[in-house]
């Protein structure tokens, strides 16, 4: 019986160091401005489904079991960043955007107006 026991609490803790999560997170801001960037995608490359998006002040917190993952930072008007990391602990990664030039083709607009009330002379 008493190694019946020592087997079940070896299987546990193996399970438990191979199920070990830990959590990154982090801010970010502007590159230019070092204002916070609320609203940016924060995904994870490797694992579609997993993700967050930064809060009001410009955090986020992403919880994952331990591996290589790349972050992908996205925010309309930003360029694309992507971050690789080694999760072996928990960790904090603070990250800048830069914003991305936009620049518009130019518009002309013209029309013709005729008045309706003239009916002749």
């Amino acid at each position: 019986m008493r190694f019946l026991f020592t087997i079940f609490l070896l299987i546990v803790t193996l399970t438990t160091v191979a199920q070990a999560r830990y959590t990154v997170e982090g801010t970010i801001y502007n590159s230019d401005t070092k204002e916070i960037l609320p609203g940016v995608s924060v995904g994870i490359a490797e694992l579609p489904q997993q993700g967050d998006f930064t809060n009001e002040s410009g955090k986020y917190k992403v919880t994952l079991p331990q591996g290589e993952y790349t972050l992908v930072l996205r925010l309309l008007g930003y360029y694309t960043k992507q971050i690789k990391i080694k999760l072996d602990k928990s960790k904090i990664q603070n990250a800048d955007l830069d914003m991305e030039d936009v620049s518009l083709n130019e518009v002309e607009i013209s029309a013709i107006h005729t008045d309706a009330n003239i009916k002749g002379v």
